[in-house]
């Protein structure tokens, strides 16, 4: 398949976008390979999502029906820095050392993916679903996870200071020696999460009680 301007106009793509495609692909962009075998699709992956401009329309085109959801590939170190993915399918992804520093992957299942040492700052996973992924060292400074689904997620070491995990489900999900500092976990489902050696100073929490959120100060969860 040959994505092309008309094809474009047929889906009412922004007039900005569709004339810088048009600019940048004037013969359209051939995703046939999408449809293909595993090496072809993981090919063509690689080429969208290596391109600033086109991975800014992934989560668009997804949504518009336009190219699967579901994105296979090594995407280990990649840079994928403001990638619109929203809704996409990463369900056991190699993203280890990835850069999605302002990604948008709000709705996107991401489910044993290994996002270890992966750079997230300022990331957009709200709702998404993380169950049993692998996030060990990985940077996720004031990164959106309200309503993401990390039970299960192995977060020993990551960064998370000044994140959102606002009613996120943690449970059981290992966050010892987790950077937590200012992070707002008001409402999060924090059953069987292990916080041993978390940094916990400054994180918002609730009580659940009396639903009042909660400040923690100079608080350092420690072994007992």
């Amino acid at each position: 398949m040959i994505i092309t301007e008309d094809m474009l106009t047929l889906f009412k793509a922004c007039p900005d976008a569709k004339q810088e495609f048009a600019e940048r692909f004037p013969d359209g962009l051939d995703v046939g390979g999408l449809w293909l075998d595993y090496d072809a699709r993981a090919k063509t992956w690689r080429r969208i999502l290596s391109d600033k401009f086109l991975r800014r329309y992934v989560g668009w085109a997804i949504g518009e029906g336009l190219l699967p959801a579901r994105i296979i590939g090594d995407f280990s170190d990649a840079d994928l820095i403001h990638a619109v993915l929203r809704g996409a399918v990463l369900s056991d992804a190699d993203l280890s050392g990835a850069d999605l520093s302002g990604a948008v992957l709000s709705g996107a299942d991401l489910s044993g993916a290994d996002l270890s040492g992966a750079v997230l700052s300022g990331a957009d996973l709200s709702g998404a679903d993380l169950r049993g992924a692998i996030l060990r060292g990985a940077v996720l400074i004031h990164a959106v996870l309200n309503g993401a689904d990390l039970s299960g997620a192995d977060l020993r070491g990551a960064i998370l200071r000044g994140a959102d995990l606002s009613r996120a489900d943690l449970n059981g999900a290992d966050l010892r020696g987790a950077d937590l500092r200012g992070a707002d976990l008001s409402r999060a489902d924090l059953r069987r999460a292990d916080l041993s050696r978390a940094d916990l100073r400054g994180t918002m929490v609730c009580n659940h009680t009396t639903g009042i959120d909660l400040e923690i100060s100079g608080l350092v969860k420690t072994d007992d």
